[in-house]
């Protein structure tokens, strides 16, 4: 089942003519046919591969259209999208939000799941806590 899918999926037309060509190019070579038939040959590949390129434009203006489709229900989706209600932060920046937030707050502060030995280096510690403490 596997084969028969990958067969119907080449380019046979590509395919036919390549074959067509090394064919004529062989008998040439080997003075079977004259140089006219090369000629038609040739021509007649470029016809090929230019309806071959016209069944592909087709094909990719359908999908042009199916994408523009796509982004407008994806653009759909982001406005109906509420925004979060708690916005999670990552080791990376967890430093910097929290200088930020002890640089703006102000009034009574609580502190609950603190894990202290995080803070355990005074480097972590003057820059998170102090501020917060004073």
């Amino acid at each position: 089942m596997v084969h028969t899918k990958r067969l119907l999926n080449l380019e046979w037309d590509a395919i036919a003519g390549v074959i067509a060509a090394v064919t004529a190019i062989v008998m040439e070579l080997l003075h079977l046919i004259q140089g006219e038939v090369l000629l038609t040959l040739t021509v007649a590949l470029i016809a090929l591969l230019f309806l071959r390129d016209m069944r592909r434009e087709g094909a990719m203006e359908r999908l042009e259209g199916r994408l523009a489709a796509v982004q407008v229900s994806l653009r759909e989706i982001e406005v109906g999208l509420l925004p979060p209600d708690a916005v999670l932060i990552g080791p990376n920046r967890i430093r910097k939000v929290s200088t930020e937030f002890l640089v703006h707050a102000s009034g009574e502060m609580i502190w609950f799941n603190v894990c202290l030995s995080m803070y355990k280096p005074p480097a972590l510690f003057d820059a998170l806590l102090r501020p917060a403490l004073e």
